[in-house]
């Protein structure tokens, strides 16, 4: 499992250019519903939004945070020298990370270290305003920016006003946005990070592979050169769709529009879901994962049937709701009967409940034997399994 920092008490939209603000760290699991019941030492940084040349202060400690004191405020004082009406961002780090670490912000999933210290925070921009602050309301929302290996190709990012080389590999570094309320399909939920990293390492691990045809064939379905249509269930905030487009870009033979990245979810989702694909678009520019409603309980969208076959269905997290276990296992025969092909499943899991593993035998009686072929530790405790569905006639 992962811990995430977090806030429990977020930052103000708006504040005066003076002073202080008061927040309440969190450190706990992806839904916040279990403290870290450790010591971890926090630290602070300040980032100024939209500047033409990064300005960001150095990490300062802020507390030690423990279980005994987490509901107490905080104040912190705001960026020194902060001018009326400028956006600075707020970052939280963990000890490990804001020493001598040059991107304390960011979260390196292809490191075999992942998840060893609390995920680090990032504010959304807090707006300094002498007039009009009082009474400002909590932000919603944090962001997250994950490092994933990438080769630049013809259309580089800009990084300080100049195009990184093409052809050189780099970190692309992603933003992923999620709501601090308690919405289940607003949050970044562990599996869908364990899959990531997992995934990273199959793409760029030949040694992983080798003499293993499993693993061989799901790389084949996911990352070869030739054009390749995926769908992910239960999509949530996107990482797993923008990460698969992410190391999908890199490949030499994949022209614009060829793929097809569909990202499917609940019509809640749709607007968080669209917004997190859309800011990381300079990385996946000719082919972008599509947001996508598709309800469990409903037939196949049309525009999933005009595919007429899938190389690979991806999914993480998906089995957190035993009843829902009929309708998933409906919608992933619909998908495998409508493809002459059977494509790729691939599914990451963390237990929360026993009950949960009711879906394997579910599954099997519509065709699909899943089979364990991998796990990501993380910080201790349910390990993100990844496992492989073998389908069947029945």
């Amino acid at each position: 499992m992962f811990y995430y920092i977090s806030f429990l008490r977020p930052p103000p939209i708006t504040a005066a250019p003076y002073g202080t603000i008061s927040i309440k760290p969190q450190i706990s699991n992806d839904l916040r519903t279990e403290p870290f019941d450790g010591s971890q030492e926090l630290f602070y940084s300040w980032s100024l939004d939209g500047a033409r040349q990064p300005r960001v202060t150095k990490p300062v400690k802020l507390t030690t945070w423990r279980l005994s004191s987490a509901y107490k405020d905080i104040p912190l004082p705001v960026p020194a020298g902060v001018r009326e009406g400028e956006r600075w961002r707020l970052t939280l780090t963990g000890q490990a990370q804001a020493h001598g670490h040059l991107n304390p912000e960011c979260i390196d999933l292809s490191s075999p270290q992942v998840g060893k210290v609390p995920f680090p925070v990032l504010s959304m921009p807090i707006i300094f305003n002498g007039r009009g602050h009082k009474g400002s309301a909590k932000q919603e929302m944090v962001e997250r920016t994950y490092l994933v290996p990438y080769i630049y190709r013809d259309e580089a990012p800009m990084k300080e006003g100049e195009p990184l080389p093409a052809g050189e590999k780099q970190m692309a570094a992603l933003r992923i946005r999620e709501n601090t309320a308690f919405d289940l399909d607003k949050k970044i939920w562990d599996s869908g990070l364990g899959l990531c990293s997992w995934l990273i390492d199959l793409k760029e691990n030949s040694a992983l592979r080798e003499n293993n045809a499993e693993l061989q064939d799901l790389h084949d379905s996911l990352f070869s050169d030739e054009p390749r249509k995926i769908l992910e269930l239960g999509a949530g905030v996107g990482i797993l769709s923008v990460v698969i487009a992410l190391l999908r870009s890199d490949l030499n033979n994949v022209e614009a529009g060829k793929d097809h990245l569909l990202a499917t979810d609940v019509d809640s989702a749709m607007p968080l879901l669209e917004e997190n694909i859309s800011i990381n678009d300079v990385y996946y520019k000719l082919n972008p994962p599509k947001a996508m409603v598709l309800d469990w309980d409903e037939e196949l969208p049309e525009e999933v049937k005009a595919l007429q076959n899938l190389d690979a269905v991806v999914m993480a997290d998906v089995t957190y709701n035993t009843a829902s276990f009929p309708s998933l296992c409906r919608t992933l025969s619909s998908l495998i009967r409508m493809s002459p092909k059977v494509p790729a499943i691939l599914l990451s899991y963390k237990v929360r409940d026993d009950a949960e593993r009711g879906f394997w035998a579910m599954a099997a009686e519509v065709g699909i034997d899943f089979v364990k072929i991998g796990q990501r530790e993380g910080a201790g405790g349910a390990p993100i399994e990844i496992w492989s569905g073998h389908v069947r006639m029945v």
